[in-house]
């Protein structure tokens, strides 16, 4: 099962968010055209490596967006994941 992703994406005042998988996320940044941007694919690498032990990263651009990124628990792995 892929993991999924609450995300939010603002940009100015404009905010957008979903749910979608770390590829999914890719072909979003990649079509949302933002300025001053990485490949697509090198921003989600980056959120996933930054996620704290909540699930949760984000990226500030310079250039005035920002995307933040939440883990969604599935509720088998929550049967199977110890209580904190």
């Amino acid at each position: 099962m892929k993991a999924r992703f609450l995300w939010t994406l603002g940009a100015d005042s404009d905010l957008v968010g979903g749910l979608a998988t770390s590829e999914e996320l890719a072909d979003m940044l990649q079509s949302e055209n933002l300025p001053g941007v990485a490949p697509a694919d090198w921003i989600v690498t980056g959120l996933l490596l930054d996620e704290d032990a909540n699930g949760v990263a984000a990226h500030v651009s310079p250039f005035g967006w920002r995307i933040s990124i939440k883990r969604m628990q599935s509720a088998v792995e929550a049967a199977q994941s110890p209580p904190s």
